[in-house]
């Protein structure tokens, strides 16, 4: 049952804005076996970001209802990432691990600036399973401070 609701609130909370997944993956640090936490952060990042390529190929489409004017500047961002890959794979990965911006901001920009697939699920992958097993550990290491 507890596997069901990772994977529910996980893919659920990518599509929103702001959800309750990061509190519920701290509180269940505080329930669950300790040895169970790195496969459940890794299910979450996994549900996670099921949900985030859902909302990246809706954000495809947002090209087709921008002024001429932004998409101008669309076009233009696109090709200074398409000349600095680090840069595309570096943002990705700091918006998935540390929220900054927002991880939902920069997936309807991944979609709708038509960053490879692959990258940004891989990239995403990885930088939200690192944020999730910091947040699953997150109680442990302060426990273990005092």
């Amino acid at each position: 049952m507890l596997i069901v609701i990772v994977v529910i609130l996980s893919a659920a909370g990518s599509v929103l804005p702001f959800s309750p997944l990061e509190p519920f993956l701290i509180g269940l640090s505080a329930v669950a076996r300790s040895q169970w936490l790195v496969p459940l952060a890794l299910l979450a990042a996994a549900a996670h970001m099921v949900g985030k390529i859902a909302l990246y190929f809706g954000s495809e489409r947002v090209m087709r209802f921008m002024p001429t004017a932004s998409e101008a500047t669309a076009h233009r961002a696109r090709a200074q990432l398409e000349r600095r890959p680090w840069l595309r794979s570096v943002s990705l990965f700091v918006s998935a691990f540390l929220g900054v911006p927002s991880f939902y901001a920069v997936t309807v920009l991944a979609g709708s600036l038509k960053v490879p697939l692959r990258e940004f699920a891989a990239i995403g992958f990885v930088g939200r399973s690192a944020r999730f097993i910091a947040l699953v550990a997150m109680p442990q290491i302060i426990i273990s401070l005092f």
